[in-house]
């Protein structure tokens, strides 16, 4: 996934799609989103990509497509890109970013839609006009080295899925299933090489599961 330009497919599945349990390097980063109730009624599957990537072979109906710029609050190079980007991203701090702390960086950034920042149990994340919200998760390394869920792949999932008009509780609702999706062979996609599960809870949430 390209860093600072992602483009997103959103599609309803019109077929059934191919699970692989070990993940592959290479293939288009997904997310499978299969509801368990509520308003959604059939699975939709978010592929993601960068400029010059080929289209993939999308596995349902004519996928909405998007593109929305990603930023780093800690990196110097990025000021002037910040101002305007979609998505803002921060690392991993001691003490770890707080809801509130999200919720500034998007009263100072306004036009910013998702603030995102890495933390020891999974990414926070600020939405604007919704939520706050944590992803945990076994998914290894997905779609990159960042931890078992990366901050700023969660942020481009966020940002997409709100984008296309769906809300965060449909993806609480939901099981989420990360991976990559291999390459069609003879006009058919291939499967989804799981890198694992991703759950999306209300920020607290995750430690108050934990705890009970």
């Amino acid at each position: 996934m390209h860093e600072d330009f992602v483009i997103t497919r959103l599609c309803r599945l019109g077929r059934v799609l191919g699970l692989a349990r070990e993940p592959r390097p290479g293939g288009t980063p997904a997310v499978l989103v299969i509801p368990r109730g509520g308003r959604l009624r059939a699975p939709r599957l978010v592929l993601f990509g960068g400029p010059g990537a080929p289209a993939p072979h999308v596995p349902g109906s004519p996928a909405a497509a998007d593109a929305h710029t990603v930023a780093h609050l800690d990196a110097p190079a990025a000021a002037a890109r910040r101002e305007s980007a979609d998505v803002l991203v921060g690392r991993a701090l001691r003490p770890p970013f707080g809801t509130g702390r999200l919720r500034r960086v998007l009263e100072r950034y306004p036009g910013c839609g998702v603030a995102v920042a890495a933390g020891r149990g999974g990414p926070a994340a600020a939405l604007r006009g919704g939520g706050t919200v944590r992803a945990c998760g076994s998914a290894a390394s997905w779609p990159c080295a960042e931890g078992p869920v990366g901050a700023g792949p969660f942020g481009s999932l966020l940002f997409a899925w709100t984008s296309a008009g769906l809300t965060v509780a449909d993806l609480a609702g939901a099981v989420v299933i990360a991976g990559t999706l291999g390459a069609s062979d003879r006009g058919r996609p291939g499967p989804l090489h799981v890198s694992g599960r991703i759950s999306v809870v209300p920020a607290g949430g995750a430690r108050r599961r934990a705890a009970s």
